[in-house]
């Protein structure tokens, strides 16, 4: 929209914050988080501002389960998310959709994938790879072995 109109300014998303259902335990949180950032970086967006660090004891449960750390200092499914984030995808100079659940970032001259879902791994992926987790777990397997779920997870080729 904003070519549209010829105005060329970075998009920076502000104030982000998300609002949970009762029912969304914080592993599925955790996931929706990391999903959100993708999708909003590969859509333009630059910068993304999370509000929410640590539950205050004072607030309503929703605001309380949103927050990257919980009310005694244990993190949770988000902030892993948000540091695996900041790994793997810091100064990334592209990011692209290559379907619902995949996309492609490159990464200081590298590429980093980015996928979940329930279809199959994009061709270009092949050999022996790291996947790393949400949490920052990573493991090296050949591709063939990669089966989607959920739970976003990161691809790089090892050189």
């Amino acid at each position: 929209m904003l070519s549209k109109y010829g105005i060329d300014k970075p998009i920076w998303v502000t104030n982000a914050f998300y609002y949970p259902r009762a029912d969304v335990s914080p592993e599925e949180l955790g996931q929706i988080f990391v999903k959100s950032y993708v999708i909003s970086f590969a859509c333009g967006a630059d910068k993304f501002f999370y509000e929410r660090f640590k539950a205050l004891r004072f607030e309503p449960p929703f605001m309380k389960q949103s927050a990257l750390v919980d009310e005694n200092g244990e993190r949770r499914p988000t902030y892993y998310g948000l540091k695996t984030l900041i790994e793997k995808l810091d100064k990334f100079t592209s990011a692209e959709k290559l379907a619902e659940g995949q996309y492609k970032f490159m990464v200081e001259g590298k590429i980093v994938f980015v996928l979940w879902g329930s279809g199959e791994i994009p061709a270009e992926i092949t050999g022996e790879v790291l996947v790393t987790d949400i949490y920052g777990k990573g493991t090296r397997t050949d591709s063939s072995a990669i089966k989607l779920t959920e739970s976003p997870i990161f691809i790089e080729s090892i050189y």
